[in-house]
């Protein structure tokens, strides 16, 4: 089995060494020597390739493939555990940025891009620091003291220079890939050619492993400046330029930083370290031994750096410990945070919906109130299934303030049913409600629970963060899992920016706005229980009340007709049972019965009614002065009769019941719920009118 582990070496295109990129250099080799028939004596010469630095480099190949395999890969940190860190506190800091405007295709090729140069960059400056620091160039000096190069040279590094340069493409991926997670969430990937970065690909069938070959093939000047030449790289490793062209793919770092060296300016190169160093690094051994003994015997070097490296220790055991003091105090409110910030993903996540093209936030845009903005064909009346056909019956109600609405239950001293979540309360809390659309078919459209899990862990900031807040066996119970998703969408619709209360209205009982004359006649009209009936559903608190949510979580029928222009898109026949569509009721009374929504920027969520029947507010109060009025016979908006309920009998006339209002009472009660309207979605008032 360890035999054929070696085969990946060759079959693998993220190897420097897969057959595809030798037969490539070996092609680009010949053309070479036919044009430089002088370079056929050197690299045809069994003189080079049975050099003993040259068979040291295949034994020592071998030797640090073991090494690396059982001692080092083990205890280094994976790219994916930095991502994860990275991404998790960017979203505690600075909450969910999550892009949506940009497409899959350039993603890709932007993360791909950005890999390449992050990981490139944080190349060359440690491959600087193990030239320039006398401690990692001790370490450093194994690979320069080959004498001839040949592909596996490449593979010449000493164990300690192995483990930095795994530290090195761990930090340097998983910033870039955390970053790339916070920003676009499950959408990165790799432009990838046989499954290797598109870049490396590239580089490598381009003749990459001539860099370690005697085929001194230069570049133009120019592209010198940009790209590093194999001739480059062999100047790198002549014993007279060792301290120039650290770049690994680009030169550019070379000459921004002043460490490049042309092709044109060497003529002469030859390889391996000064004649009276070569022999301490002529076997195995040696090679692992010698860095080591080279240290020890500088004891003012040695004392110099261990004094710094127990001073790095002793802060870092600091830090940690004061963070992990820190963290047993705060271990809830981080905890909260941490399902907040987990929430605000999932609610924008699109991979969540059959075709992917649906979230949370498609019907609860954040920009306009949580509510659908899209038209849909049908003005806003319902929203669009994740299939692009499919429309349902009632409107996407906003999921502002709904955090404030109590359980499900019925009150038996009211004698009426209270509270939960949807325009029937069929889902108890908020955590429930998050759990409906996925599962709907004519909603996001997955197909079970499952395959929402399947979809979750499809995302590593997902899978990382489901096992740090609840539990690292949290995949292991499909229910469990989805409640855990359902738990942490809750904790973010529970957030401020869901009610902050910065309303005109707020402002006013704050001292902080002054009402005009007809806001403040709505105002008195509509907590005026002698006037009309506005509080006696709209309200539960006192009048003025600090935290006002403008409704009483009741249901009642008002006699809302049927929406014919929807039904018309959507097929739907049957009567929209309301309430006693909730698996909870059976009775018949309930029968046509609805939520009563927020009046919480109900100026910027048109349509109205729970089937979008209404599109303008006014139209809403001059629809429920009908019931008092006898002149309030037409429909502003179709200039027609008023149509007939679709159910009549369950009419909560007594809750309707008020003194007939003119048409300044109503201008007056639509400038009072606009005043309901939060900061962040003023300006909507404007765009609407």
């Amino acid at each position: 089995m360890e035999d054929l582990l070696f085969l990946e070496y060759i079959i693998n295109p993220s190897k420097r060494t897969y057959w595809v990129y030798i037969l490539s250099s070996i092609f680009i080799a010949f053309i070479y020597i036919y044009f430089n028939k002088k370079a056929s004596r050197v690299n045809f010469s069994s003189k080079l390739w049975l050099h003993e630095s040259a068979k040291l480099d295949y034994y020592y190949f071998i030797l640090s493939y073991f090494i690396k395999t059982v001692m080092i890969i083990p205890i280094i940190i994976s790219a994916k555990t930095i991502a994860f860190f990275v991404s998790k506190n960017i979203y505690y800091q600075f909450g969910f940025n999550q892009i949506q405007t940009i497409s899959y295709e350039n993603i890709l090729v932007l993360y791909t891009i950005s890999l390449f140069i992050v990981s490139d960059f944080t190349r060359y400056w440690l491959h600087r620091f193990l030239h320039t620091i006398p401690f990692l160039w001790e370490f450093h000096k194994v690979h320069h003291s080959a004498k001839v190069l040949n592909p596996l040279t490449f593979y010449r590094v000493h164990p300690i220079e192995n483990i930095l340069f795994g530290l090195r493409y761990s930090f340097a991926i998983g910033f870039v890939t955390g970053i790339f997670i916070y920003f676009f969430g499950s959408k990165i990937g790799l432009v990838e050619i046989l499954g290797a970065n598109a870049f490396i690909f590239v580089f490598s069938i381009i003749g990459s492993n001539l860099r370690h070959s005697h085929i001194p093939l230069a570049y133009f000047s120019f592209l010198e400046k940009i790209f590093i030449s194999p001739k480059q790289h062999q100047i790198h490793h002549s014993k007279k330029h060792f301290n120039k062209n650290f770049g690994g793919y680009l030169a550019l770092w070379d000459y921004i930083f002043g460490t490049l060296e042309l092709s044109k300016n060497v003529k002469v190169l030859k390889f391996g370290l000064r004649k009276e160093q070569m022999g301490d690094y002529n076997s195995l051994t040696k090679l692992i031994i010698t860095p080591f003994s080279n240290i020890l015997k500088k004891e003012k070097f040695i004392l110099k750096y261990l004094k710094t490296a127990t001073t790095v220790v002793a802060a870092l055991i600091l830090f940690v410990g004061c963070t992990n003091q820190e963290l047993s105090k705060e271990d809830l409110v981080k905890q909260t945070k941490q399902k907040e910030a987990l929430g605000q993903a999932l609610f924008f996540d699109k991979n969540l919906s059959k075709n992917r093209t649906q979230s949370c936030s498609t019907c609860h845009n954040p920009e306009t109130a949580f509510t659908d903005n899209r038209d849909n064909g049908i003005s806003k009346m319902a929203s669009l299934g994740d299939d692009g056909k499919s429309l349902g019956d009632r409107q996407a109600p906003t999921a502002m303030y709904a955090m404030f609405s109590p359980e499900f239950h019925y009150d038996k001293e009211k004698k009426k049913y209270i509270g939960g979540q949807f325009w029937d309360g069929r889902e108890a809390s908020l955590a429930g409600q998050a759990g409906g659309p996925p599962l709907n078919p004519i909603e996001m459209g997955m197909s079970s629970k499952k395959e929402v899990i399947k979809r979750l862990k499809e995302n590593p900031y997902y899978i990382q963060a489901f096992k740090d807040i609840y539990g690292e066996d949290i995949f292991k119970n499909i229910n469990k899992a989805y409640f855990a998703m359902t738990d942490s969408i809750e904790k973010f619709e529970m957030t401020e920016q869901f009610a902050p209360f910065d309303s005109k209205y707020d402002r006013y009982l704050k001292g902080e706005y002054d009402l005009t004359p007809l806001e403040d006649l709505g105002r008195s009209l509509f907590f005026s229980q002698a006037n009309n009936s506005c509080a006696t559903c709209h309200l539960s608190k006192k009048e003025d009340a600090m935290g006002e949510t403008f409704t009483n979580h009741e249901y009642h029928n008002i006699g809302t007709p049927i929406n014919h222009e929807l039904r018309s898109k959507n097929g739907v026949k049957d009567i929209d049972m309301g309430l006693l569509a909730n698996p909870k009721v059976s009775n018949e009374i309930h029968k046509g019965k609805h939520k009563v929504p927020t009046l919480r920027n109900v100026a910027v969520t048109a349509p109205y009614m729970h089937n979008g029947v209404f599109k303008d507010l006014r139209t809403v109060v001059e629809f429920y002065d009908k019931y008092n009025n006898s002149y309030r016979t037409i429909n502003p908006e179709t200039k027609k009769p008023w149509d007939e309920p679709e159910v009549k009998e369950t009419i909560s006339l007594d809750e309707l019941k008020a003194k007939k209002q003119n048409d300044r009472k109503i201008d007056a009660l639509v400038a009072f719920m606009k005043l309901l309207t939060d900061k962040r979605y003023e300006h909507l008032l404007e765009e609407n009118k």
